[in-house]
């Protein structure tokens, strides 16, 4: 627990720090944008502590891997950044496990298959979805694999592994 606070303190201290820092320029005006970091928990986290992975397709819910939040009223990083420090409940921190495998198989693949950017666009993130989610064990169910929300997918995805695990 110890090095998470450590880690996160050296990650965000500089950026207060930045910010604290007295300007002679005008005052931004203020936007309704979440700031980079959150306090709630006694910590600093990167989402709020209302903050629950997305209800959403197979191909949105990476579009938020790695590009972040689409809504313009909250503005969340890339889901790739966050930690199981930053979800609040214990069961948000398992759905963040599950999240993260499934979308870290797609983009290693994708990035397996491609020269891809870093930090890529919706659009960009979209494409690399359509060449990385290849990697997935769908059988049947494959052409319809966009249909589905991530957390179906990652259900069937580890009962066929179960059941390869089984028989092997």
């Amino acid at each position: 627990m110890r090095e998470m606070v450590e880690q996160l303190m050296r990650e965000y201290l500089p950026r207060i720090r930045q910010e604290l820092q007295p300007t002679t320029e005008a005052p931004a005006a203020q936007t309704d944008e979440r700031p980079e970091y959150q306090t709630w928990g006694g910590g600093i986290h990167r989402v709020p502590e209302d903050f629950a992975l997305p209800k959403a397709t197979m191909v949105v819910a990476f579009q938020q891997w790695m590009c972040g939040s689409m809504d313009q009223k909250k503005s969340y990083p890339p889901i790739r950044q966050l930690t199981a420090a930053d979800m609040s409940t214990t069961n948000k921190k398992k759905r963040l496990s599950q999240f993260r495998s499934l979308m870290k198989k797609v983009e290693q693949h994708a990035r397996s298959r491609g020269d891809w950017p870093e930090t890529p666009t919706q659009e960009v993130a979209a494409e690399m979805f359509k060449l990385g989610v290849q990697v997935l064990d769908m059988g049947d169910e494959a052409p319809r694999i966009d249909q589905f929300t991530w957390r179906t997918i990652a259900n069937r995805v580890e009962k066929r592994a179960r059941k390869r695990h089984r028989t092997t």
